[in-house]
């Protein structure tokens, strides 16, 4: 069953999901220092001016900026990049627990070609 474009996916389900929580480290890392760089150079200003308060006021941004790098990409990446059904190599796509925290790979995939529901490792969910 070709998609709209023509193309099937070609990451299997296990691939999808292990990419999913490499761009939740990643995410969650560079969220981190994408506030915490500049909050770090503002605040060891030598004159005391705004750029040193916005450094501060930085800092205390550094956990929100953390979370929303772990959570936002991950769930782009599993709403719109799909993983190849098993059982029909169709397009199969995350459903919206990725972000929930009870484990890794707690998440199940819904194929929209042929509305199957499987689990990362191929398994009926």
């Amino acid at each position: 069953m070709p998609t709209r474009c023509g193309l099937r996916p070609r990451l299997r389900p296990s691939t999808h999901a292990t990419l999913i929580v490499f761009v939740r480290v990643a995410g969650c890392f560079g969220g981190f220092l994408a506030v915490a760089v500049p909050a770090v150079t503002f605040g060891n200003r030598f004159d005391s001016g705004v750029l040193k308060n916005i450094g501060c006021f930085g800092a205390l941004l550094i956990l929100p900026a953390a979370l929303f790098g772990a959570v936002v990409p991950a769930r782009c990446v599993a709403r719109l990049l799909p993983a190849r059904c098993p059982f029909c190599n169709g397009r199969g796509y995350c459903d919206g627990a990725t972000t929930t925290g009870r484990g890794a790979f707690n998440f199940t995939y819904a194929c929209r070609d042929c509305g199957r529901v499987f689990r990362p490792d191929g398994s009926p969910g």
